[in-house]
């Protein structure tokens, strides 16, 4: 058949699977039926100007780490349906360290399940959140608030890599997160809040930084969180 173009629809057929090998592939519309199956491959990028629809099984579509799925509409007559999944590849370092994680698919839990090897699936030993007020992490239960990171450990056992797995709608469209901002003095530590990217694609920074009244109420300095250089894994009691 013809290589779809922005204002064709794709449907992929029960029987029938599509893998996107490249980086500009494009579509009106996806839909996956029931026994049809779709694969975004590492590094590559399928954008959808408005709705994707999963009626097959959730392993059935997946975007693998550094895959893309790019929605162009912010607003759509039809909302994303049908659970998908997603991969992380992360590295385990010590089987101490934590991963800054967010989910790019709607209502993952970073506790339960999360870890993907080989098919088997397991939890992770401890999902913490950040409390903005005191600037200490503190358990949580993995529940997904879109917009919110959570620092996930890595497995306590086994070494090289692991998928951390996501599974749920696509995120699209528009979101407010709220920032606390409570750095009540230049000599604090407090005032950072632990956000990630929820959309299923990479975002500029630079653009989100810019969107609406954003820089006038974060500082123009963003932090990474690198684990491979860092030794303190426990903090200390407040």
């Amino acid at each position: 058949g013809s290589v779809p173009t922005i204002d064709k629809c794709v449907n992929i057929p029960s029987g029938k699977t599509a893998v996107v090998n490249v980086n500009n592939a494009v579509a009106k519309t996806v839909t996956v039926d029931a026994g049809g199956k779709l694969t975004i491959n590492a590094g590559q990028a399928l954008t959808v100007k408005e709705t994707f629809t999963n009626n097959a099984g959730v392993n059935d579509v997946i975007i693998e780490s550094d895959g893309n799925l790019i929605q162009k509409d912010d607003v759509i007559a039809v909302a994303n349906s049908g659970a998908i999944s997603a991969k992380r590849v992360v590295t385990i370092i010590n089987n101490n360290q934590y991963n800054y994680l967010i989910s790019p698919l709607i209502g993952t839990n970073l506790k339960t399940n999360i870890y993907e090897n080989a098919g088997a699936f397991t939890n992770s030993a401890f999902t913490l959140y950040h409390n903005e007020a005191n600037n200490y992490f503190n358990n949580s239960s993995g529940a997904y608030i879109v917009g919110r990171g959570l620092a996930v450990k890595e497995p306590t056992t086994g070494s090289g890599t692991i998928n951390a797995y996501f599974k749920g709608v696509p995120m699209n469209g528009d979101f407010k997160y709220p920032l606390a901002n409570s750095n009540v003095g230049t000599a604090t530590n407090l005032g950072y809040n632990l956000t990630g990217n929820p959309y299923p694609s990479n975002i500029d920074l630079v653009q989100l930084y810019k969107l609406k009244s954003n820089a006038t109420n974060i500082s123009p300095t963003f932090y990474f969180w690198d684990n491979t250089v860092n030794t303190i894994t426990a903090q200390a009691g407040s």
